[in-house]
């Protein structure tokens, strides 16, 4: 049995537990995974969705880690319980892995996985490290769109709005409507907090805009867009890794360093953040995104980003 530590809100986002969700699913054959999650009604129902047995964090000292063949932990913020959880499994000698993003506090763990845009190691922590584009975890479909070739139109006019859960209704609705009064079509991805209104209440304002519901990977929408929008995490990685060229758009000051990131390394362009984005800026951006520059920014994407960063990890954890 595999313990997962995972938390999601709609402040924090869902990537990480659905980062789990998926990793798990991969080791159901061989592992079945317990969850271990901080109360949040989405995520709890989400799980329940998928037939996952999980706990609440409270309740993590009702647990044994001699019960678990491997304690992984991919969550934002940790508490006293979790560290003493981990401790108890440090000392019983069973192998544990930490999911850290950058500017993260790492845990004692023997195996930190960084999956992001650099390939770097911290000085002075101890572990195994797994840095790096080649451990981001991502949908096997993103992996055969990899090899698929595609062709970029001379010029945009289907654009993807992947921005996640963490966006606001106003936010987005400013952003369809900068985009439609300039003849873009939008399929847009909502976020697991979304209520079902939001869709609707777009669709009945912006009739040309299309909605993709919640399918178990979003790779066949990024591959067919000629641009995608999306904040600068692992949707960023989804739409590198099919070769789609991307606009940055950070909701915070946290994530302008890793928006930059992307940019510098050639995959798409950094715009400002939500609260001082202008519609001259992103039209700017957008008309300066010629054919030339969005193939290479394409092929640069899919060379970074290869789709097998899942397959990598199940090999750690199915080597124990």
């Amino acid at each position: 049995m595999i313990f997962f530590r995972a938390d999601a809100s709609q402040e924090m986002g869902f990537g990480r537990l659905a980062r789990a969700i998926y990793l798990s699913s991969l080791l159901k054959k061989s592992s079945r995974p317990l969850f271990c999650i901080k109360k949040d009604k989405i995520a709890s129902r989400l799980l329940q969705s998928k037939s996952i047995q999980h706990c609440l964090q409270r309740e993590l000292g009702r647990l044994d880690p001699r019960d678990y063949k491997a304690l992984v932990f991919d969550s934002s913020h940790f508490e006293d319980q979790d560290r003493e959880f981990l401790n108890q499994a440090i000392a019983l000698e069973i192998p544990t892995f930490q999911f850290l993003e950058p500017g993260q506090e790492p845990l004692p763990v023997n195996h930190f996985i960084l999956p992001g845009i650099e390939s770097g190691v911290p000085s002075g922590v101890g572990g195994k490290w797994y840095p790096g584009p080649q451990y981001i975890v991502l949908h096997h479909k993103y992996r055969h769109f990899n090899k698929v070739q595609r062709r970029h139109r001379k010029r945009v006019k289907y654009i993807f709005l992947a921005l996640g859960s963490t966006v606001d209704y106003r936010s987005l609705r400013s952003v369809v409507h900068m985009l439609t009064s300039h003849g873009f079509r939008l399929k847009i991805a909502p976020g697991f907090t979304f209520k079902s209104s939001v869709p609707k209440i777009l669709k009945r304002i912006y009739p040309s805009i299309r909605f993709v519901g919640q399918p178990e990977s979003l790779a066949r929408s990024f591959f067919e867009a000629d641009l995608a929008m999306v904040t600068p995490g692992t949707r960023a990685f989804e739409a590198a890794a099919v070769g789609t060229p991307a606009l940055y758009l950070p909701l915070d000051k946290k994530q302008d360093a890793p928006a930059k990131s992307f940019e510098e390394k050639g995959l798409g362009l950094n715009l400002s953040q939500m609260a001082s984005m202008t519609e001259s800026l992103l039209l700017e951006k957008i008309a300066s995104l010629t054919q030339e520059k969005r193939i290479a920014m394409g092929s640069t994407g899919k060379e970074l980003v290869d789709g097998l960063g899942a397959n990598r990890v199940i090999s750690l954890l199915s080597s124990l």
